[in-house]
């Protein structure tokens, strides 16, 4: 008798030590996959960020340009599309952005506004063209700026 109780404690502890295993190992593998998910769904909504950002930069960078040029021998009445677009542009860039990119493209959307809301006239043409070249390189430094944020993430 005291054979076949010893025999059941020792089924009956395999069974349970097999059992606190197969419940430890689930639950590390559950763990792992549920942090591995995390991980990637924080990569893919990080990645989506970066995608946005860099679209947002190509289009503010666009926009800066093209009103430089379309309104090089005229006056902005701040009432056109394409600057009310140009508006939205960088308000959704102020908004996603890190306040570095945010400092430059302040500084780009005050040069271009101080280019395109000037009179024009043939007698100020040496001060358009230093407000032009100064809203230039301020384009310039928000790419550099922007380029260095879009790259950085790569290293």
């Amino acid at each position: 008798m005291s054979s076949s109780l010893i025999d059941i404690l020792d089924t009956s502890v395999k069974i349970g030590l097999g059992a606190i295993i197969a419940a430890i190992t689930s639950i590390t593998t559950l763990y792992l996959n549920r942090k591995h998910e995390i991980d990637k769904d924080s990569s893919i909504r990080q990645q989506r960020l970066h995608d946005e950002k860099k679209v947002k930069y190509v289009e503010f960078c666009a926009l800066s340009q093209a009103l430089l040029q379309k309104y090089m021998f005229e006056n902005c009445t701040c009432q056109d599309e394409d600057y009310l677009s140009y508006l939205r542009c960088f308000n959704e860039l102020q908004i996603i952005s890190t306040d570095e990119i945010r400092e430059a493209a302040y500084n780009t959307l005050s040069s271009v506004n101080q280019f395109i809301t000037v009179r024009h006239s043939r007698d100020e043409r040496e001060f358009m063209e230093q407000l032009k070249v100064d809203a230039g390189n301020k384009i310039a430094l928000f790419q550099k700026i922007a380029q260095q944020e879009i790259t950085e993430s790569f290293k």
